[in-house]
């Protein structure tokens, strides 16, 4: 993954979170978990044109590491906890079942009924849909996160029935290590 695409996600974050009505951004901050914090991120241009600098002038592939002059620093899962909020312990971030196929159907309404898979759009837009019940839309906004930060797949417009397994419970959120998943993804996107 480019330096560039992984910054990139930052700014389409951005965007995302601007887009929501203020009611359901309002809901979103006074029922928070670990994830919906790292939505509200300020200054992502800046934020996205810093990390691809660091990325490029100081990322080491081969030890993992960033060197600043003469001082070596890798990122670690105190360093996620820290920066991010996400819980580094808790269950991991792995689905239950391989094939999900009732997933969106038993989230989003009979519509979704066998679809393993969504596009990326579709799913904003249901994050965006006033007349959807609160929850629903928290959903969507999660599935969407994960999608952009925590376990993206290869296809970067659609996002795949077995996630929803991970956040239909949403009280249940926090009881994940996100901050490992994330810290896997980022060392994994810093390798391609």
């Amino acid at each position: 993954m480019s330096a560039a695409r992984v910054a990139g996600r930052l700014s389409a974050i951005s965007k995302f979170w601007e887009s929501l009505d203020v009611g359901f951004k309002k809901q979103l901050q006074d029922n928070p978990n670990s994830i919906i914090r790292l939505l509200n991120i300020k200054g992502p241009d800046l934020l996205s044109k810093l990390v691809c600098s660091v990325i490029d002038r100081h990322y080491d592939h081969n030890m993992h590491t960033f060197t600043f002059s003469s001082h070596v620093l890798g990122v670690t899962l105190e360093d996620v906890l820290y920066l991010t909020g996400l819980p580094i312990q808790g269950k991991p971030v792995i689905y239950d079942k391989s094939l999900d196929k009732d997933a969106f159907e038993r989230v989003f309404g009979e519509k979704f009924k066998g679809k393993t898979q969504l596009k990326f759009d579709e799913v904003k837009k249901i994050a965006l849909d006033v007349h959807r019940p609160f929850k629903v839309r928290k959903i969507a906004v999660l599935l969407v996160m994960c999608e952009c930060f925590i376990s993206p797949n290869n296809n970067h417009h659609e996002i795949i029935s077995q996630k929803v397994q991970l956040v239909e419970k949403v009280d249940d959120i926090d009881f994940y290590a996100w901050g490992e998943a994330l810290l896997s993804y980022l060392y994994h996107g810093l390798e391609i």
